[in-house]
């Protein structure tokens, strides 16, 4: 297979930057922080409670060993993470045994010409090998900017060997040089659900 394109990379790579934490959902309807990404180009809003995390290489690395131990066929691909492509990282600190939501916000190559079709073939594969399933991607719209929404299950161990899924919501807005990709993570039914669902429907271009 063929190396998948910059924003397919992204995609992934947001995705494995989750496999440090098994995600339950927050409770619906708390208050909210809405954050201007500057450098990404666009607005989003998360609950108040949750905490943002400065990505540092240090962190990254924490991540990766992490995720090895939750989905080795994925976390590879963190090693060659570039720092300065995640813009924002956010957690609900008050999961209940080490058990956090998230959401993260990162910057890519440009997206020009990128379909449902191509998106939904390349990430088909690559989730498939991983053990994930891709549940569906589909165009929307984020404000007045064209985007691509995907939505993943994966498989997740837990240190007592147990297994169990996460779901996971992706927003990619393709730019001609640059794109930005939006990814939460919450428990796999409906209130993960809907806590992706509100928070990938707060982005705002700036």
């Amino acid at each position: 297979m063929r190396r998948p394109p910059a924003v397919v990379l992204a995609l992934i790579m947001a995705i494995v930057a989750t496999l440090a934490t098994t995600a339950v959902a927050s409770s619906a309807a708390t208050a909210t922080t809405t954050t201007k990404v500057k450098s990404a180009g666009i607005s989003i809003a998360y609950p108040e409670s949750w905490t943002v995390v400065p990505v540092t290489k240090k962190g990254v690395a924490a991540m990766s060993k992490a995720a090895e131990k939750n989905n080795p066929k994925l976390a590879a691909l963190l090693s060659t993470a570039n720092l300065s492509q995640f813009k924002l990282y956010a957690v609900d600190s008050s999961g209940a045994g080490g058990l956090y939501s998230n959401v993260n916000v990162l910057t890519t190559g440009g997206g020009r010409g990128l379909t449902v079709a191509a998106l939904r073939d390349q990430l088909t594969q690559i989730y498939h090998s991983a053990g994930a399933t891709l549940v569906d991607v589909k165009a929307v719209d984020a404000g007045r900017k064209k985007a691509f929404r995907s939505d993943v299950t994966l498989p997740f161990k837990n240190p007592d060997g147990t297994t169990v899924s996460e779901s996971i919501g992706q927003l990619v807005i393709p730019g001609a040089t640059s794109s930005t990709v939006v990814t939460v993570t919450s428990s796999d039914d409906a209130s993960g659900a809907a806590v992706i669902d509100e928070i990938l429907g707060t982005v705002r271009p700036l």
